[in-house]
């Protein structure tokens, strides 16, 4: 075999060789590059919370590994932003549409069939469940109409056969108790039990309470019965100077009780809602503690 012959086969055998060295260098940055749109594409879409362009990036996902940045930067995210909600207590106290808008937004999670975004889809769960109880509560509203009056033991009502003594304060817009008191409400009165005494009723003093009574309702000096339910105490002074502390009963209708316990259905339900809702968000973002 010439020289000529076997140097012309090194240079072949090199120049393939440097061929496919370049190649592979080309693959490699081609792959970097990828990688690189991939990660910028993906912080992008967390910072600005672009839903459209995180499907598509976890629909086109060429691995695992990628998936799990996409899911990662997800839960990241999503629960900063509702740990943020959750120290400013709007599942809380937020009305419908405001959790509307937090309950919206995490609407592509359900296209993403991933395990790993169980704890983002508990959250939307459950916060839908809120909005679903406020809405039942609305209505029950519009069915029991604007005068109804919300008592925290509607369970305590009771029938009241009494005898109006006296006026002892005139109504305002007041709260007695845990109730606030509409403009549907007399003047509070005091009202005692009471005896027969030649058919006449007598007051007596072996029992007293305060009772500010519906608007519609007729109050004068004498025997009444009516619906209440006992929601505080106060001071009152007799007329013999001395100071006792007498119960408070409102007049409620039976309207008032049943929208009573709904709403105390209802804020039992968003309060255990709640409660596991934060507790889902405390595994990503703990809650600051009080100093």
């Amino acid at each position: 075999m010439s020289v000529p012959f076997i140097i012309a086969i090194f240079v072949d055998v090199t120049r393939s060789t440097l061929i496919q060295q370049s190649s592979e260098h080309k693959v490699k940055m081609a792959i970097a590059e990828a990688d690189k749109n991939f990660s910028n594409d993906l912080k992008k879409a967390i910072d600005k919370q672009n839903t459209d362009v995180l499907l598509a990036l976890y629909t086109n996902a060429k691995n695992d590994e990628q998936k799990a940045k996409i899911i990662e930067g997800i839960n990241s995210s999503y629960m900063k932003w509702l740990g943020d909600l959750r120290d400013k207590e709007r599942f809380t106290i937020g009305l419908k549409d405001e959790l509307v808008k937090y309950y919206t937004p995490l609407a592509f999670v359900e296209q993403i069939d991933d395990p790993r975004l169980d704890d983002l889809l508990l959250v939307r769960k459950n916060i839908g469940q809120i909005i679903q109880n406020l809405g039942m509560i609305d209505e029950a509203h519009k069915k029991y109409g604007t005068d109804v009056q919300v008592v925290e033991n509607p369970d305590q009502a009771q029938w009241l056969d009494v005898y109006v003594a006296k006026r002892v304060e005139r109504a305002f817009n007041i709260k007695i108790g845990n109730v606030k008191l509409t403009d549907n409400y007399t003047d509070q009165y005091q009202i005692t039990s009471y005896k027969s005494i030649l058919s006449a009723a007598v007051p007596s003093d072996s029992w007293e309470a305060i009772a500010p009574f519906k608007k519609y309702s007729l109050v004068k000096p004498g025997m009444k019965r009516f619906y209440g339910v006992p929601v505080s105490e106060r001071k009152f002074v007799k007329s013999n100077g001395f100071e006792v502390m007498l119960p408070i009963f409102i007049e409620v209708t039976q309207e008032d009780i049943e929208y009573s316990y709904r709403v105390k259905e209802y804020r039992v339900n968003r309060n255990n809602l709640t409660i596991a809702i934060y507790k889902t968000i405390d595994k990503y973002v703990p809650q600051k503690s009080e100093k």
